[in-house]
């Protein structure tokens, strides 16, 4: 068990938060933005030809990418 359950405390000024929810139109056709919470998960279907992009704008957490088949395979 973890000695203390509370992140580090940054010294300094507040920092805003650098998500950024853009209007639906400022995206690109085609585009796709999906925010995750700290500790979630999501699912997006991926195909071929697709492009990914993972941006870590908070930097508090690990980002992972796990790809798998229609069937669920992951290698």
């Amino acid at each position: 068990m973890l000695d203390n359950p509370y992140p580090k405390v940054q010294t300094g000024p507040p920092k805003p938060s650098k998500i950024i929810m853009p209007r639906q139109f400022s995206l690109p056709q085609g585009t796709e933005r999906y925010v995750v919470q700290g500790a979630g998960a999501i699912l997006v279907p991926i195909y071929t030809g697709d492009h990914i992009t993972i941006i870590n704008d908070e930097g508090g957490q690990v980002c992972e990418l796990i790809a798998a088949d229609a069937k669920g395979k992951t290698d």
